[in-house]
């Protein structure tokens, strides 16, 4: 039994070993989720946030991200505040030449998204927009499995009803932690 574990062990570190990133030839998309470092709220798992990306050659590949986040907290004094958005962004990403296993690249994108808050039973709707630009890599540690970190900085305009706010949202400074697959 003691052979058989070591023999299990020896394969799977063997593959870990041999992993590579892939080529446009075996797989063109990749799909993935994020975990955010937010300056004010900490650790926040955007799993709802899922990107997918189409590679056209192994230098450029296209994204498009979906998202749907919603919140709700008591203020303890009876004030139930709730929110929830839908957004969508599209972008590009610059691959450089990086290793076997590690691809690191630029990117740049717009999003579009919807907003509904009700704050004590007083509900306001509007809209947003941004623009951003980026840095990451992609640590393939298995076979199409990757580990990614990505940094960025996103201009954004917020449309309630009859107020707006726009400016460099420094609170989502894309700190984000991926794990993807690509096929």
């Amino acid at each position: 039994m003691k052979k058989f574990t070591l023999l299990l062990a020896a394969i799977g570190m063997s593959t870990v070993l041999m992993a590579q990133k892939p080529s446009t030839e075996n797989s063109n998309f990749s799909l993935e989720g994020n975990i955010n470092i937010d300056a004010n709220n900490g650790i926040t798992w955007t799993a709802p946030q899922v990107r997918m990306r189409y590679f056209v050659n192994d230098t450029w590949a296209a994204r498009v991200q979906l998202g749907l986040t919603t919140t709700s907290t008591d203020d303890g004094a009876g004030t139930e505040t709730s929110s929830s958005n839908i957004g969508i962004g599209l972008g590009a990403e610059y691959h450089m030449g990086g290793t076997d296993r590690l691809s690191p690249f630029f990117s740049a994108g717009i999003g579009f998204g919807v907003a509904n808050t009700d704050v004590g039973g007083v509900e306001t709707s509007g809209s947003t927009f941004g623009l951003g630009i980026g840095a990451g890599m992609d640590y393939y540690v298995y076979q199409n499995v990757y580990l990614g970190v990505e940094l960025g900085l996103t201009w954004q305009t917020t449309s309630l009803e009859d107020a707006s706010n726009s400016g460099i949202n420094t609170s989502a400074l894309n700190n984000a932690f991926r794990i993807g697959w690509r096929f």
